[in-house]
């Protein structure tokens, strides 16, 4: 490895600083399959139509039950090896946290996050050995971020896809600031939200914060390749958004991905800077920028209001 490896290398940990990668096995599959990446053989879990893979994420399987985990879905699908055309395929993939008796054991599933993952991807040189003449897509990559262990992620195929073949990666993470921060490209006004970390602490403020409402969808110009996390709050004056709330994203007009997220709760009352507006505590994703310039567009689906930030990290 030359030194200008290693440098790339290191960068990479510390923009997200990065502990260890963990493999996770569906529990309720053994049907693998051995896809040949890069020359290397990596293994991934066969998902069709009707279909749900199951993967649970305790401290039987990761170590600190206390920390933050990125859990990164990597898809692929067959296709022909000679193919000039792209492939489209999607999953819906669902979050949801244990509710545990007094002995630890799970008396309950409980919803927190859902979406809609959809992919159109050309052919890559990933093969399985086993079978001639196919080759895989390019990967449809996905990255959540997870408070703590003790969640069952659920993962089915959307209607009209083909099978695919899936990779679940949870990597355990210390998020720092990120480098910079995105603004739309369009004119909104700027808020800043007031929170604290802790009861007992002065309340800090966070700017860059951008209303995203029905009549107000926000877009951004982003070149990549990097990883940028969006992270949301909602306004908790408006009661039709006591629950849940949920957006689309779109990837230079093509739809990617419907983002639910459970509503909670400021641990402090957080609340937009000069003002009697309350909002929720906040809830965020990561999104993978592939090469060149691209145009991301959040929608609002619901009648209240929604305020988005949009942190980036290079990934270089």
């Amino acid at each position: 490895m030359t030194l200008i490896q290693l440098f790339k290398l290191l960068n990479i940990f510390l923009l997200l600083n990065i502990v260890l990668a963990t493999d996770i096995k569906p529990d309720n599959s053994k049907n693998l399959v051995k896809i040949k990446v890069d020359g290397k053989n990596r293994t991934y879990y066969h998902l069709k139509k009707g279909e749900t893979l199951e993967y649970n994420l305790s401290s039987k399987n990761l170590d600190n039950p206390n920390s933050k985990y990125s859990l990164k879905i990597i898809s692929r699908a067959m296709i022909a090896s000679n193919s000039n055309s792209n492939k489209v395929f999607g999953v819906e993939v669902s979050v949801f946290d244990h509710i545990l008796d007094e002995n630890k054991n799970i008396i309950k599933y409980d919803l927190v996050d859902s979406r809609t993952l959809m992919y159109d991807k050309a052919v890559s040189d990933a093969i399985n050995e086993a079978k001639p003449g196919w080759n895989y897509t390019k990967a449809g990559f996905w990255f959540e971020e997870l408070d703590g262990l003790n969640k069952t992620v659920k993962i089915s195929l959307i209607d009209g896809s083909p099978s695919v073949e899936l990779k679940l990666i949870a990597e355990e993470i210390i998020l720092r600031k990120s480098e910079s921060e995105l603004k739309p490209i369009t004119i909104n006004e700027e808020y800043l939200v007031a929170y604290k970390e802790s009861s007992e602490e002065e309340y800090k403020k966070s700017d860059n914060w951008f209303l995203l409402n029905s009549e107000n969808p926000l877009q951004y110009k982003i070149k990549g390749p990097k990883i940028i996390r969006f992270i949301s709050r909602v306004n908790l004056n408006e009661s039709n958004l006591s629950e849940q709330y949920n957006f689309d994203l779109r990837e230079d007009g093509r739809f990617v991905s419907k983002y639910t997220y459970e509503v909670v709760q400021s641990g402090a009352n957080a609340f937009i800077d000069n003002s009697d507006i309350v909002v929720s505590g906040y809830k965020s994703s990561f999104y993978n920028v592939p090469k060149g310039i691209h145009y991301y567009t959040f929608f609002n689906n619901n009648d209240g209001s929604i305020y988005l930030k949009i942190e980036e990290y290079d990934n270089k």
